[in-house]
Parts: C-alpha cells; sequence; structure tokens
C-alpha cells in the first residue's frame, strides 16, 4: 500500500509518501514547509487567520501530490499548536472542505508514541532503555521504553523552539527559562536505570551541520552523537548573532533562523539536566512511526 502521512505542526508542515512493501516503511518523497502555524497561539491561544491561509495552501499542494503517487490513504496529524487553539474546530473543517484531508488533532501523548516508535526503529538489541526527546515548536516530547515497541512512558510538555521564540520577545530570560524547563523535567519520575538519549527534529538533527557549518544533510545527521560540547558551542555561537545573520549560515533554512536559537537553548538544557554528555541522533521520526502504527500495524 501506498500511504501518505502529513505532520502538522506549530512551525512546519511536513509530508510523507511511502510504499508499505515487504511490511517495511519505503519512503518514496519527504517534503517540508515552513508555515509557521502556531503563531502567536501561546499568547492568544488562536490559530492566526494568515497562518491558517499559508498552511492551507501547502496542504493543497500535499494532497495534489499524494494524488499524483496514487496513495490509497492520506493520513494527517496536528499536534501543539491545533491542539492549544480555540478556533481548532473551525481550522479542521475548513481543511476537510477546501483540501478533502481529514486531519486527527492528537494529543501530546500519541504525539510521544509515535516519534518513539518511530524514531527507535532503526536501533539494535544493544539499546535496552532509551529516552527519546522531541523538539517542535510548540511542545516537547519525552517519551521512555524498549526500542521498536510503543514507549511504556510519555511525557509532553509546552516546552518549544517557537513558544520559546516569541517568550523571548516578550521579556523572559533565558535563566527563566531555564528555571521553567527545569521544573518541568523533574516531572519525568519514570526513568529508573541507564538508558540511551535519542533526539528527533529539526532543532536536534539540524545541530550535526550547524556546528560544522555545512549545508544540512539528513545523511550526515542520522545516527550520529551530537555532544554536550557541540551544543553549547552552537548556543554560543547563535546568541552572539542576529537573526539577519544566522540566516546567512549555510546550515540554517532562513525560515527556522528565528527559531534555532531558542530550540538549542532547550536542547541544550535537556542534556544539562540528564547529565548526558551526548544526545544521539534520529532523521527517522514520528512520520514513519504514524506509518508503523498505523498502515504496518
Amino acid at each position: 500500500m501506498i500511504a501518505s502521512i502529513i505532520d502538522i505542526g506549530t512551525n512546519s508542515c511536513r509530508l510523507m509518501i511511502a510504499d508499505s512493501k515487504n511490511n517495511t516503511v519505503n519512503p518514496l518523497i519527504k517534503k517540508v514547509e515552513f508555515t509557521r502555524l502556531g503563531e502567536g497561539v501561546n499568547k492568544t491561544k488562536m490559530l492566526a487567520t494568515e497562518a491558517v491561509n499559508r498552511t492551507l495552501k501547502v496542504l493543497k499542494e500535499y494532497k495534489k501530490i499524494s494524488d499524483s503517487y496514487n496513495s490509497e490513504k492520506i493520513l494527517a496529524f496536528a499536534t501543539s499548536a491545533v491542539r492549544d487553539s480555540s478556533n481548532r474546530e473551525e481550522f479542521l473543517e475548513l481543511v476537510k472542505r477546501e483540501c478533502g484531508i481529514i486531519i486527527n488533532c492528537i494529543s501530546g501523548i500519541e504525539e510521544g508514541k509515535a516519534a518513539f516508535v518511530g524514531g527507535t526503529s532503526f536501533l539494535d538489541s544493544h539499546y535496552s532503555k532509551v529516552l527519546l526527546v522531541d523538539i517542535g515548536g510548540g511542545s516537547t516530547e519525552f517519551s521512555y521504553g524498549a526500542p521498536k515497541k510503543i514507549p511504556k512512558h510519555v511525557k509532553s510538555f509546552d516546552l518549544g523552539a517557537v513558544r520559546f521564540k516569541e517568550m523571548l520577545e516578550e521579556g523572559t530570560t533565558y535563566q527563566e527559562l531555564e528555571n521553567h524547563i527545569n521544573n518541568e523535567l523533574s516531572k519525568i519520575d519514570f526513568i529508573t536505570s541507564d538508558f540511551e538519549l535519542l533526539g528527533v527534529a529539526a532543532s536536534i538533527t539540524g545541530q550535526i551541520a550547524l556546528y560544522y557549518d555545512e549545508p544540512y544533510d539528513p545523511a550526515k545527521s542520522h545516527n550520529k552523537k551530537l555532544t554536550l560540547d557541540m551544543i553549547r558551542d552552537n548556543f554560543h555561537k547563535l546568541s552572539k548573532m542576529s537573526v539577519e545573520e544566522i540566516m546567512k549560515l549555510p546550515s540554517i533554512n532562513a525560515k527556522r533562523a528565528d527559531v534555532i536559537t531558542s530550540g538549542t537553548f532547550l536542547l541544550l538544557k535537556i542534556l544539562e539536566y540528564f547529565n548526558k554528555e551526548y544526545i544521539l541522533t534520529s532523521e527517522i521520526d514520528l512520520l514513519e512511526g504514524h506509518f508503523i502504527l498505523n498502515i504496518l500495524n
């Protein structure tokens, strides 16, 4: 079966079309567009008209691409921005009417489960316990368990690159953000033994190219040890730069330039909190996880 998976996030809207041949995920195409659907949601709790229109345009294009691949199913999932908005039902109905796509607005727990199933799918039996971190624009999920299985424990917090960027612009200090992060992470009470820290999403995988000051290449960012020192160096570099300067870096998509610093800070504080010297990166994430859970299983 050929199926399309669409992830409608706070900052980006992603598409993966894959074939289930041999009962595995065989990606045929992946696309990402930065629509910033969650712009201002942290403050207003409303999806802004311009953000909705940007997202609607991309979803129409994704529907055309899916049809061109003869996708038998289109499974669309919305996360933090839509969860938090008071006008989400209007948005879901608009997309259904204009694009013919039915969106499932999932909880942070469901999001964390899909990210874990996808993100750990490439790991071997050497890894017995994994804490997967999925840093998004509006929320971050922490999922704990054995690789390739549905995680036993998931926590979702309102910690995200777009959310933090907007909080900083409104006057929140980095020290206040750090206190907030540590307070939320203290609620993770299910880790009982040593574990491998694994990370998905661009705020994590994009750090490799940022550190080496080279164009982002998923092949070079997958299954790599991203060290605490590398992340710390990246944050120190970014914190001294303007958004305009960051936009010129070869590793950064211009539409992510204003949120990479806040995302890097969040990642840095996560490693410091768990006293980890590195985080393993995965370019396989909740897109594949949704495919595994909904198409293969």
